[in-house]
């Protein structure tokens, strides 16, 4: 079940974007033999950088094909209706969403905690608050920008965007299709994290920025994800530095 769990992450925040690159990013002058060496440059990569640092491929990736978006002035649909511009970002109504995510979090977390105590389920860290863990400071301290800035930017891209806002969203309509399309993608979204302990919470986050995404854009549903893999950070090195 996990090997599944693992081609599934793979295919998404690996192969997907890819695609999508490959197929959203103009170029004029070779550009079969171009994209033949970023496929093979891409692979490449992704089998040589360590674990939790081949997260920065896609992340380049998607920072290309928004870049490609707004140079070439191809301003599409999309990239209007998600807001992915950052002039459109305020800071204030993004921390406003963050307060009530958390809000969300506490309350769903607690309730799922009783649960998993009520049917004497074990309670245990997700595999990648783990292997942080074990990090030296050092090398912790390499991985934040892959863990609080790239991670969140590429999963928003995935989930949020692709998955649920082209995939899904537009094919359930309506407030009981969002309903439909923000669960299909949060129980997804929760279950490769492979952590019974930590479901809720990350349904709860899915669910929200789905939501975020289609009312605010883009970089509101990043800044709240962001918000919550950096404190999860700051805790794991104040943990590092005092203990």
């Amino acid at each position: 079940m996990k090997i599944l769990g693992n081609l599934f992450i793979i295919f998404m925040l690996y192969i997907l974007p890819l695609v999508f690159y490959l197929r959203t990013v103009k170029i004029k002058r070779n550009s079969k033999l171009i994209k033949i060496i970023v496929i093979i440059a891409y692979i490449s990569l992704y089998f040589l950088l360590p674990e939790l640092y081949n997260n920065i491929l896609p992340f380049v990736l998607i920072i290309f094909i928004l870049a490609n978006w707004v140079i070439s002035k191809c301003k599409n649909d999309d990239y209007i209706k998600y807001r992915f511009s950052l002039g459109d970002f305020k800071i204030g109504k993004a921390l406003i969403y963050v307060l009530l995510v958390y809000g969300f979090i506490i309350m769903c977390g607690l309730f799922w905690f009783l649960l998993l105590l009520l049917f004497k389920i074990p309670i245990e860290q997700q595999q990648v608050i783990t292997m942080l863990s074990n990090y030296d400071l050092v090398s912790f301290l390499i991985t934040i920008p892959f863990t609080v800035i790239f991670a969140p930017v590429v999963e928003e891209f995935v989930f949020r965007y692709l998955f649920y806002g082209k995939f899904l969203r537009s094919r359930f309509k309506g407030e009981f299709g969002f309903i439909i399309s923000a669960s299909i993608v949060s129980i997804l979204f929760a279950s490769i994290h492979f952590s019974i302990s930590a479901f809720a919470s990350l349904f709860v986050v899915s669910f929200f920025n789905c939501y975020i995404i289609e009312k605010e854009g883009f970089w509101y549903s990043v800044f709240t994800h962001l918000f919550v893999n950096g404190v999860s950070t700051v805790i794991l090195l104040l943990s590092k530095i005092i203990l």
